[in-house]
């Protein structure tokens, strides 16, 4: 696509529209450099989709707005399509690794009205979504800010240890327009995990053999399994009407073993706000030595 309209000027009459430049970044972070989930060591897999609400805005004295119109905002599925990683050189991948379900202009976003080329306008990534291919999740393709999440009480497997993960995308700053030719603006969507992890490691100490936790199984007690999650800002209440999460009880998978199967762990994903109490169960351990 020709890039026209690197002086401002409105597009031209052969309908030649800018191209937008998008960008998905991993947060640094803890949370996200120890990840052993679907973006397992900061890498999304070929495939996955990444959801993305991109919005026209007013700026004016610190104070932002979005434009009421929808024709002004939209919606995208991002797929990824051989899988990348961030690393500490390279944090941002550009939309050669990323296809959007339909081509993305600034054009698109502006009219003669509110036109997105002048100043005090500007396009940003207002919440954003992966769902770490949970085929359950918006299979009408209605992808809302707002999003009620549920994990896997059986998260011994890979597949349902995956797909209970849930990784979201706050509102962004707006991107202004550049003049500047072919430096339009990149609009950088960053992601990270909305969910809590736990991880839990077992060391046999003097008295146990080898192979000490090789059929052991840990369950997580009463846990929060259902949540209702808002990207945009980031919060995570319960479903219920008086705001009360669902709980349950989740089977942990174990991740890791040393050579002797002497030292395990196990790990599992769960809605965030989980209430510790003294005096409360937190994991359930069978089958320690056969024990």
């Amino acid at each position: 696509v020709a890039c026209a309209n690197d002086n401002g000027e409105a597009p031209s009459i052969d309908g030649s529209k800018t191209p937008i430049d998008i960008a998905v970044a991993f947060v640094n972070g803890e949370t996200v450099s120890k990840s052993t989930t679907r973006a397992v060591d900061k890498t999304f897999e070929a495939n996955d989709k990444l959801v993305a609400h991109l919005q026209h805005v007013t700026t004016s004295e610190g104070n932002t707005s979005p434009l009421t119109d929808n024709k002004y905002s939209k919606t995208v599925v991002f797929t990824v399509k051989d899988g990348f990683s961030r690393t500490e050189e390279n944090n941002t991948q550009k939309t050669s690794d990323i296809t959007p379900d339909s081509p993305l202009y600034w054009d698109d976003f502006s009219d003669a009205t509110y036109y997105i080329r002048t100043e005090g306008h500007g396009l940003r990534s207002a919440w954003g979504y992966c769902y770490n291919g949970n085929s359950s999740a918006h299979t009408d393709g209605n992808h809302k800010d707002e999003l009620e999440w549920s994990v896997s009480i059986s998260q011994n497997t890979d597949n349902n240890f995956k797909t209970s993960d849930l990784l979201w995308s706050q509102k962004q700053t707006p991107v202004p327009y550049n003049h500047e030719k072919n430096n339009h603006g990149t609009i950088i969507i960053p992601y990270t995990h909305a969910m809590s992890k736990a991880t839990i490691v077992l060391t046999a100490g003097e008295g146990f053999g080898d192979d000490a936790f090789e059929n052991t199984t840990i369950t997580l007690k009463s846990v929060n399994i259902k949540g209702k999650f808002t990207a945009s800002t980031g919060q995570v209440v319960g479903v219920t009407a008086e705001g009360h999460h669902d709980t349950g009880d989740i089977q942990m998978q174990k991740k890791s073993t040393d050579a002797t199967n002497n030292s395990v762990t196990f790990e599992c994903v769960f809605v965030p706000n989980t209430s510790l109490n003294d005096g409360k169960l937190w994991a359930e351990i069978n089958n320690v030595a056969g024990n």
